[in-house]
């Protein structure tokens, strides 16, 4: 998956550098203790782990809905749903514009 990631220009390269310096074993002991005794009470949560931080997010909620009584198919999805929902989209960003900072 990291290959389809842009590397185009060098402000890029030197981002891919950094970011391939995450190592999949940071998120072992976090995994770990959520799955012990002590971590047995917390449930529901989004934690997201980059190497030496650890995340707690938001919880997505519902912020708008499209509803047809008569059910809906491909062609009034394409139609009908997208458009109706499409001005409550979020933008698409970036991980650096989400975390400006390198990994720590």
């Amino acid at each position: 998956m990291v290959g389809s990631i842009p590397t185009n220009t060098p402000e890029a390269a030197e981002r891919m550098k950094i970011n391939m310096r995450l190592e999949a074993g940071k998120i072992a002991p976090f995994t770990l203790a959520l799955l012990s005794d002590a971590g047995s009470q917390v449930n529901g949560q989004v934690f997201g782990v980059r190497n030496n931080e650890i995340y707690l997010f938001s919880q997505p909620r519902p912020i708008r809905t499209a509803h047809n009584s008569e059910g809906w198919t491909v062609q009034s999805c394409v139609e009908r749903a997208i458009p109706m929902l499409q001005g409550s989209f979020f933008p698409l960003h970036l991980s650096r514009d989400v975390f400006p900072w390198d990994p720590v």
